[in-house]
């Protein structure tokens, strides 16, 4: 891993694979794992392009914030770090892969700055999103209560793939639970449709089937974006929200369909 601090005492940690040529493939994580999530996707889409890999600020090999409050695991502020990143490698234009978090990431860099997002692809994010905060504080009893379990508790009920739970064990072994709750609390509301709606770019949704509580927020958006030009679903069947992990073989199929739809759109 190399590293950038975007914000002073915060070094950000990421990967970079892959030929100084083409369009990047930038990919970021969801709330609690971190860059392995992503190793077969990096190794085989880095054959043809560059491909960088960011672990959110709280996450795998990138610094907690010393005794860090919520402003501090803000969307706002973990997409300044990942455009810190971005901008640190050089790169003027990029192509952005979010899963959960990571999509919301995403979506709020192209509220903040569109220019330097190509295109967007997103699997198990919600575009806007509410829960109340007894459910969050229900998470945050559940991280303590389970104990040294919470990683094998939620590899058992996040990924339907038994080859993978290990992974899903081993990010979660290493995950804050401070900061999981830090970053609940911030995106217990969300919202950045709006910004999808007006972007430029192409946006593309890979919906898993089996991840039933994303898909209950994203059929409202997805109803929204149709209208607009240079938007696409993918379907992944029997696909939870760990979608990249679920079904590996499709998930890389239905990525590179994107990206060829991406490619398509601009011709």
């Amino acid at each position: 891993m190399r590293y950038v601090a975007v914000e002073q005492f915060v070094p950000i940690g990421f990967d970079l694979l892959g030929p100084k040529t083409g369009i990047p493939l930038v990919i970021c994580h969801g709330l609690g794992a971190y860059h392995i999530q992503w190793e077969a996707e990096a190794h085989s889409f880095s054959k043809t392009r560059p491909v960088l890999r960011i672990d959110l600020r709280g996450h795998g090999a990138s610094a907690d914030v010393r005794n860090g409050k919520r402003k501090d695991y803000s969307i706002t502020r973990m997409a300044e770090d990942v455009i810190g990143v971005i901008e640190h490698c050089g790169f003027e234009k990029v192509d952005f892969l979010g899963n959960s978090l990571g999509g919301m990431i995403g979506l709020e860099i192209i509220h903040r700055k569109p220019e330097i997002l190509r295109s967007l692809i997103t699997c198990g994010t919600a575009y806007r999103y509410k829960v109340s905060p007894l459910v969050i504080w229900s998470k945050f009893a559940m991280y303590y209560l389970l104990g040294r379990y919470l990683p094998s508790f939620i590899a058992k009920h996040a990924t339907t793939n038994p080859a993978k739970r290990p992974l899903v064990r081993e990010m979660y072994a290493n995950a804050s639970r401070r900061v999981m709750h830090l970053i609940d609390r911030n995106i217990s509301i969300f919202d950045r449709q709006s910004a999808a709606e007006s972007f430029r770019g192409p946006i593309v949704i890979l919906r898993g089937e089996d991840d039933t509580q994303i898909n209950h927020y994203l059929d409202p958006t997805i109803d929204a974006l149709l209208g607009r030009a240079r938007f696409q679903v993918i379907e992944l069947p029997n696909t939870g929200h760990f979608t990249n992990l679920d079904q590996p073989e499709e998930f890389e199929r239905s990525l590179r369909h994107a990206l060829e739809y991406i490619e398509h759109s601009f011709e």
